[in-house]
């Protein structure tokens, strides 16, 4: 007599579709909870870019000389993160030597351009947000009396300076 055998049927349901599912719901809550613990960490999310600092209005154009005007430099303060200036800074001379203050910059303008550049490339983010430039005038004023000692140059003057967060 013929026996019929009956084929048994894996009593696993299939589960492989699901557990696709969980892993990819999963590694999609662990990319949005990454993302958003590195994105909240930095305050200057909160900051308004574009703004300029406050005490930069009423800049005497008359009794200054440009060092450099409308230049864009990047800021790398994270591997990540950019941000870029966009200045104009100006120089008010001693006590009438607005001609040799002329000179002074025309002799060595594109020392002038470099250590500008550099020194905005390499300040500290909380630096460039200061109302005053404070630091970046110093900085500035320190870095062109390395180049002539004699320098006519009173006060570092910054009528332009506009920040555009990039990343």
């Amino acid at each position: 007599m013929a026996e019929i055998v009956k084929n048994k049927k894996s009593k696993k349901p299939k589960r492989k579709g699901t557990f696709v599912f969980l892993i990819i719901l999963l590694a999609g809550i662990v990319f949005f909870v990454v993302k958003s613990q590195f994105s909240s960490s930095y305050e200057w999310d909160r900051w308004k870019w574009g703004q300029r600092p406050l005490g930069m209005v009423g800049v005497n154009k008359s009794n200054s000389v440009n060092l450099c005007e409308d230049m864009l430099v990047e800021n790398w303060y994270s591997p990540r993160r950019c941000l870029v200036v966009e200045c104009t800074v100006a120089a008010k001379p001693e006590n009438q030597r607005k001609e040799q203050l002329k000179k002074f910059t025309k002799k060595h303008e594109s020392q002038i351009k470099d250590r500008i550049r550099s020194i905005i490339s390499s300040i500290e983010p909380d630096e460039i947000r200061d109302p005053q430039l404070k630091v970046f005038k110093n900085r500035v004023q320190q870095s062109l009396r390395q180049i002539d000692e004699s320098n006519p140059i009173e006060k570092i003057l910054v009528p332009k300076w506009n920040t555009y967060k990039m990343s």
